[in-house]
């Protein structure tokens, strides 16, 4: 199943202006899948034990921009290696001129995903 990108653009127009979606990665549910939350997670305090995640992101400085890119797909956990594989191909949630630019669009993916779960 993968969000609507059309109706995605629209809701960010509305609460940010012209920002769109601007990602080369698919949102999409095959994609990142809702999964038992890895024990990494766990470690680092971002996930209790029993709890479920799709999406992880971080931010990464490339080139004087803010990249958003995930950190788990498929389900797993990636390495820095695929991360910085992903920032080589240009493979991202978007590059943006502020981290604060970067923070909205994360908090606008992790919202439509948690909709898509009925979280």
């Amino acid at each position: 199943m993968n969000i609507d990108n059309k109706a995605f653009n629209i809701m960010v127009s509305e609460a940010a202006g012209p920002m769109e979606y601007s990602g080369t990665l698919p949102l999409d549910l095959d994609e990142f899948p809702l999964v038992p939350s890895p024990q990494e997670l766990i470690d680092q305090g971002l996930a209790e034990p029993g709890d479920s995640s799709n999406i992880v992101t971080r931010q990464y400085g490339v080139d004087g921009k803010t990249w958003l890119l995930p950190t788990m797909r498929k389900g797993k956990m990636l390495t820095k290696d695929q991360i910085n594989d992903m920032i080589k191909n240009r493979e991202h949630f978007g590059v943006f001129n502020t981290k604060a630019e970067a923070d909205w669009m994360d908090k606008q993916i992790h919202g439509d995903f948690k909709k898509l779960y009925g979280k």
